[in-house]
């Protein structure tokens, strides 16, 4: 009896072999090198505020969060999450989305305002007047539609309009003075906010 073997289906079979166990190889020593780098990194953040605030700290859960490690930290009965690559940490996080998706609503809010025509008058050494900025989403969304009354000739124009009191809004021969919520000024322009 004779054994004849064939090379071609054994060779494929031990190639597939030999990737399967590399890749698991790698796999299991990127996942522990993960789980190592993120014990180092929490360990340095921890050693690094207990040392700032002489406190004890507990690092309660360490997990992966795309190339930073999510960090949560007991001081106490208080809980902090922190995010740290090892070498900075930051205790906030932004989603780039929600980020574009305020800063497109600002940005079609201030061209509403301009395009309907209101004038917002203030003087921004007040804080009624900086508060009300801020309020609409800070200078960059106001600035198209700002007068400010500390000029003189911005003054007497407000002055002419019946204004007595900034912040105030002016659109189509009608006025509102003083601090007003979004809302109230979402409803004298008719613009949309977009972020209530």
């Amino acid at each position: 009896m004779e054994f004849e073997l064939d090379l071609e289906v054994d060779k494929t079979k031990i190639g597939f072999l030999l990737v399967g166990t590399l890749l698991g190889i790698g796999l299991t020593l990127g996942y522990t090198n993960l789980a190592s780098n993120g014990s180092n990194a929490s360990k340095q953040l921890v050693d690094f505020l207990e040392n700032q605030s002489s406190s004890d700290l507990e690092v309660v859960n360490t997990e992966s969060a795309g190339k930073y490690y999510k960090v949560d930290v007991r001081t106490g009965q208080q809980l902090n999450t922190y995010y740290t690559d090892g070498q900075m940490f930051t205790t906030q996080m932004q989603d780039i989305r929600e980020l574009q998706e305020r800063s497109t609503a600002l940005t079609q809010f201030s061209q509403c305002l301009e395009n309907s025509g209101t004038v917002m008058f203030g003087n921004s050494s007040q804080r009624a007047t900086q508060a009300q900025i801020q309020a609409l989403g800070g200078t960059q969304v106001v600035a198209p539609i700002y007068q400010d009354v500390s000029n003189s000739q911005t003054l007497r124009q407000a002055v002419q309009l019946g204004i007595q009191q900034v912040p105030a809004f002016v659109n189509n021969e009608s006025a509102i003075q003083g601090t007003q919520s979004v809302e109230q000024v979402e409803e004298f322009t008719g613009c949309d906010y977009g972020l209530n």
